[in-house]
């Protein structure tokens, strides 16, 4: 065993060069060309770029639309991670039971996940216009103290944009805590059933614990898909009335392609990417430690 020559991994080079050419030309050398634009003032078309060292960096403290989108992506953010984690266990508890229409029903959960995103703009745009879906349902219903203009409205219209976020990637979220649910063995739940415990303890002591992987994964990703949300603002709102659903990533999009800002927007960027990574970080750190503490 000593004298078996060592198995070398090059002999993999030639599958996987492919893949990583394509990453690094997608990936990699946008994101360094991001990096180096955020220290100038380009403005995405000219041949040249002109130095500014920390300008941009600076320029963030002092642009109060930014400072607003960045609160509005943080309230975005937080109800979505609340949304898909305590409402997506519980829906996924539902659904792991033994129904007859369990298949359908999950279909149903995931198929606006299958949707794109700018089809489900424009269809929660109808919804929530003054015309829409459910002005006509409070109308027909009686109740027209409720009907006002979602979308016009700016109460109401951050929660427009909330709504169709948690609707379209709700089933994912919940897929994933089903997955975790149908790998836990009924071992555990037939020996606390012995020991007399009922639901809420086999939930706090058993299913919560064993899922402490996907709680996980769905922590990270909703958080992720918070900070980055667009297309449903983009499509619905365009960050309006005013800057009531502007988020960062809409503002990123309008320096670079409107106002021809690319140096600033890139700079925004770099910092986006920086805070991502970080919460990531700590978040899977944080989890981590816990699922060993369970």
């Amino acid at each position: 065993m000593r004298n078996k020559p060592r198995q070398s991994n090059f002999g993999y080079l030639p599958f996987v060069l492919p893949a990583l050419l394509l990453f690094s030309l997608f990936f990699f050398f946008p994101m360094i060309l991001s990096m180096y634009y955020s220290f100038t003032n380009w403005n995405g078309f000219s041949q040249t770029a002109k130095f500014n060292g920390l300008a941009n960096f600076t320029l963030m403290l002092e642009d109060r639309s930014l400072i607003k989108a960045l609160k509005n992506t943080l309230i975005i953010c937080v109800y979505s991670i609340l949304s898909f984690n305590v409402l997506g266990i519980g829906v996924a508890l539902l659904m792991d039971l033994p129904l007859r229409t369990r298949g359908m029903l999950r279909m149903l959960l995931f198929l606006p996940v299958m949707l794109s995103a700018v089809v489900v703009g424009f269809v929660m745009s109808y919804i929530f216009s003054w015309d829409g879906a459910i002005n006509r349902f409070f109308e027909w219903i009686g109740m027209n103290f409720l009907i006002h203009d979602w979308m016009g409205n700016v109460r109401t219209v951050l929660s427009t944009i909330i709504v169709t976020e948690v609707w379209q990637s709700f089933g994912f979220h919940v897929i994933i805590y089903l997955a975790g649910l149908q790998g836990i063995p009924q071992d555990y739940y037939e020996s606390a059933m012995i020991d007399g415990a009922k639901f809420w303890r086999k939930l706090w002591h058993v299913t919560l614990p064993l899922l402490a992987p996907a709680i996980t994964i769905n922590v990270i990703l909703s958080t992720i898909r918070g900070i980055k949300v667009f297309d449903s603002v983009l499509i619905m709102t365009d960050g309006g009335p005013g800057y009531a659903t502007q988020t960062i990533s809409l503002r990123i999009y309008k320096e670079a392609f409107v106002a021809q800002h690319t140096g600033y927007a890139s700079a925004v960027s770099l910092v986006m990417f920086i805070v991502i990574m970080l919460i990531s970080i700590v978040q899977l750190r944080f989890f981590r430690r816990k699922e060993l503490q369970m």
